[in-house]
């Protein structure tokens, strides 16, 4: 066994690591891929289980070749591609549940704003939903919504 500075397992690989790519989003993404299809194939049986243990085992060398692959820059422009399409597909995915949560994050933000704001009270536009800021204690008002230009009255 060796004694001399730098001879340590640890710090060979990180030397060995320095000029290699490392995990990234890509690379870890295929790795839990790799697992979920080795599970699944767990409950198959026949060509299916071949089949699906195969893909998984594919996953798994492809996220070992981005994690070893010392073109850094190849693997960023792949990364930075998965990220981009990875940031659309979920867009598109939590977009139908984005307008419920917005409707309580507006009620919640107006809710403490009222707390932090006694000489104004905050309404929301019937037509454009647009947050309307007005004078407390005027009695009965007519509001005309800056956004859209809808009226309405309220009391304030």
């Amino acid at each position: 066994m060796s004694t001399k500075p730098g001879s340590s397992l640890l710090e060979k690989y990180h030397a060995f690591m320095a000029t290699r790519n490392g995990p990234d989003a890509l690379s870890r993404d295929s790795l839990v891929l790799a697992v979920v299809l080795i599970v699944i194939a767990l409950f198959l049986s026949g060509a299916a289980r071949t089949i699906v243990l195969f893909l998984g085992f594919v996953a798994l060398v492809y996220c070992y070749f981005r994690l070893f692959s010392s073109n850094t820059d190849q693997r960023r422009r792949e990364n930075d591609a998965y990220a981009a399409s990875r940031a659309r597909l979920v867009g598109k995915v939590t977009a139908p549940f984005k307008k419920a949560g917005d409707a309580g994050a507006k009620a919640a933000r107006r809710a403490g704003q009222q707390a932090k704001d006694r000489e104004h009270r905050y309404f929301a536009c019937p037509k454009c939903g647009q947050e309307v800021r007005v004078p407390v204690g005027v009695g009965k008002i007519r509001v005309t919504c800056p956004k859209c230009g809808e009226k309405f009255d309220r009391k304030a």
